[in-house]
């Protein structure tokens, strides 16, 4: 297939294998959006607002950091889901803060919320091991690093410590590197935040989980690496619909957030900013060309990303065609620009 983009938007077609063990071209369309103070949301161009042909982490380390940027190329998405990328902006002073996404809508609402204390470590007591007093929070990246979780190898012996959700965190106290250096627990977490070294609560965090963590790894096991690299179907079977859902559960839904939602964002920035999604859907005309055939194709919101440090909105359209390497004739792929269109 062929693919001409004549829109003012980023978007890419790319060859792999749909939920059906079938292959196929699979056309993502990431569509930006700006806000400003008042929360006034402005399209931005393609180069401002680009594709991301691979899961990014933090530092290029996919061992030791968390994800930063999602891919936006994956077959196919069970649903729809939401992620967030962004950093803690505290009240001066404080030592614990509060972090609300809220979602509202005559037909649909959701919260979630995180909390952020300040640093805190696991110290000894007459009463055992408890957590320190909390120091004011700081301005910091909202990552998974700093939620719960921790790992730890020891170089040249086989003993392994890991905690499979979120290898990368901290508070985890079995896998601390030495009982000497004191065990800090996580900046970020879900209500109750954490009181015994015997809890294993789960990791907070608004962003992709990687794939190497639980419990995706568990879906991905069942994939065949060697038949990828081979160029064939990497599914032994019929796959899991959410293989490539990388949001926290908590942050995926059976469909898409209406458009005209209100988005509530707190402890993000200075002040809470209350964003309004588009009235209607972009007009994004997606058109599929055989000869003198011309089909008229729909693809599916399903990923809503939110920057906060950016201040920039994006929403994933996505949608596979059935395609094969060795058939013809070739198809033309085209998309367009259309303004604005009611939803």
């Amino acid at each position: 297939m062929k693919f001409d983009n004549f829109s003012s938007w980023d978007a890419a077609l790319i060859p792999g294998w749909g939920k059906n063990r079938n292959s196929q071209m699979t056309c993502a369309i990431k569509v930006g959006f700006c806000w400003d103070e008042a929360g006034t949301l402005t399209p931005v161009s393609a180069s401002d607002c680009p594709i991301n042909y691979a899961d990014e982490y933090y530092d290029d380390d996919a061992e030791g950091r968390s994800v930063e940027n999602a891919s936006d190329i994956v077959p196919f998405k069970q649903g729809f889901e939401w992620l967030l990328k962004g950093s803690l902006v505290p009240v001066p002073g404080i030592k614990q803060q509060p972090l609300v996404v809220e979602f509202l809508h005559s037909e649909f609402t959701a919260k979630k919320t995180i909390v952020a204390t300040g640093k805190r470590y696991w110290k000894k007591s007459f009463f055992g091991t408890i957590a320190s007093e909390a120091e004011p929070l700081t301005p910091q990246p909202i990552c998974y690093e700093q939620s719960f979780g921790g790992r730890f190898v020891e170089e040249g012996d086989n003993k392994s410590i890991i905690y499979d959700e979120n290898p990368v965190g901290t508070g985890y106290v079995k896998a601390r590197q030495h009982k000497s250096e004191p065990v800090y627990l996580p900046t970020f977490e879900y209500q109750p935040i954490l009181k015994s070294t015997k809890e294993t609560p789960k990791p907070a965090g608004f962003n992709s989980i990687s794939m190497t963590w639980s419990p995706r790894f568990e879906m991905f096991e069942q994939t065949d690496a060697e038949a990828a690299v081979e160029g064939l179907c990497p599914y032994k079977g019929l796959p899991p619909e959410t293989l490539y859902n990388s949001a926290p559960e908590d942050q995926q839904f059976e469909k898409a957030i209406p458009y005209g939602s209100l988005v509530k964002l707190s402890g993000f920035q200075q002040q809470s900013i209350t964003l309004k999604l588009p009235q209607a859907a972009p007009a994004i005309e997606l058109l599929k060309v055989d000869g003198s055939k011309v089909e008229k194709l729909t693809p599916a919101l399903d990923t809503l990303l939110i920057d906060t440090d950016k201040q920039l909105l994006a929403l994933v359209y996505r949608i596979g065609l059935d395609w094969h390497p060795l058939s013809g004739p070739h198809s033309q792929i085209v998309l367009k620009d259309g303004g604005q269109e009611n939803a």
